[in-house]
């Protein structure tokens, strides 16, 4: 077989509630993935997920404040606006999607970021940050 790869700036979308259920373990990359967007995403009916074993949402809405990103939150909606993150200390709430996503928004900003509580991603993916290493190279995100 043939596979083609084409390569298009992100542009914002908006994700119905209808679609949440389907997206609750991506939630968290693809909020980062909105902050390289052009444009605005709206995320829609993200309150089921505000209950599960932390506040990802919050957690996520937080470190990514931190990072500069603009955010706004209003009920259960997050909407992000495509824009330049910058290096700062953001917190993973022992969260382990939380800590690797806001490691991944880490290597989008100018400057270092330093991720607390990212031992948590043991949970899932114990050789993440080798792994990030051997693709990415050495980076400015750093663990804490």
């Amino acid at each position: 077989g043939t596979i083609r790869i084409e390569h298009h700036p992100l542009r914002g979308t908006a994700i119905e509630p209808s679609e949440v259920p389907a997206l609750i373990d991506e939630l968290p990359v693809l909020m980062v993935a909105a902050c390289a967007a052009e444009g605005s995403t709206q995320f829609d009916g993200l309150g089921e997920l505000r209950v599960k074993e932390t506040d990802r949402v919050q957690a996520m809405v937080a470190g990514l404040q931190q990072l500069g990103a603009q955010v706004q939150v209003q009920g259960q909606a997050v909407r992000i606006e495509g824009s330049q993150l910058r290096g700062a200390v953001v917190d993973s709430a022992g969260d382990h999607r939380t800590a690797m996503s806001l490691t991944l928004a880490g290597l989008l900003a100018t400057g270092q970021t330093i991720i607390r509580g990212a031992e948590c991603v043991q949970k899932s993916f114990p050789t993440f940050f080798e792994v990030l290493d051997d693709v990415v190279g050495p980076s400015t995100v750093k663990t804490d």
